[in-house]
């Protein structure tokens, strides 16, 4: 998952800044940047930080969301989503994070959207917190297609297009490694409009 590889990115950082800057402090002078008279470790001024730090764009304090859901062989159903999660946030490399609900048992999370990174538009999630359940989709992130049309500082707007959505059972991953399973309900199809506001 994004965030995964977005975690592993920063690990990877900051295990280089152990072994680049804390060699002599683990293994002595001979390691670190005293390795000699008149040896001076140089940069060029053209080197670009490979793991540079997201700068924040926003933050969020309220928003809404409408779904449109489709189901083979049952009406198409409309939820409007108008509980916002405050202190949604979005940054120059990660994208933006944001989580709305109905206030009832639905809820919508996005993470990743308008991020830097080529290609990917964010993920989404659908959940359901059904009498000591909890359905997430979160095991089928390809099924959404995310498009953001507006990220400022003063709001987070978008689109997503989502196909053949599968539930899967979000406690079942407690039982052990292993992603959640996929619970018996039919897959659906959903139209997502989405906005957040300072």
């Amino acid at each position: 998952m994004h965030w995964r590889r977005g975690l592993g990115a920063a690990i990877v950082g900051a295990a280089l800044t152990l072994v680049l800057g804390g060699c002599e402090l683990l293994l002595g002078p001979a390691f670190g940047p005293g390795l000699g008279p008149g040896f001076e470790p140089s940069f060029s001024p053209d080197f670009e930080d490979p793991f540079p730090s997201p700068s924040q764009i926003a933050v969020y304090n309220h928003g809404s969301a409408t779904i449109r859901i489709s189901t083979a062989g049952t009406a198409d159903q409309t939820l409007e989503l108008s509980r916002f999660y405050a202190g949604a946030t979005a940054d120059n490399i990660y994208g933006a994070q944001a989580h709305w609900s109905d206030g009832g048992s639905w809820h919508l999370r996005i993470s990743g959207a308008g991020s830097s990174e080529e290609g990917f538009g964010g993920y989404l999630a659908f959940d359901r917190l059904l009498d000591g359940q909890h359905w997430t989709s979160l095991g089928d992130e390809d099924a959404c297609d995310v498009h953001v049309t507006t990220m400022t500082a003063d709001a987070f707007r978008g689109t997503a297009t989502c196909t053949g959505v599968q539930w899967f059972d979000e406690l079942s991953s407690m039982d052990g490694p292993g992603d959640p399973k996929p619970i018996d309900e039919p897959a659906f199809d959903a139209e997502v409009t989405f906005e957040a506001t300072r």
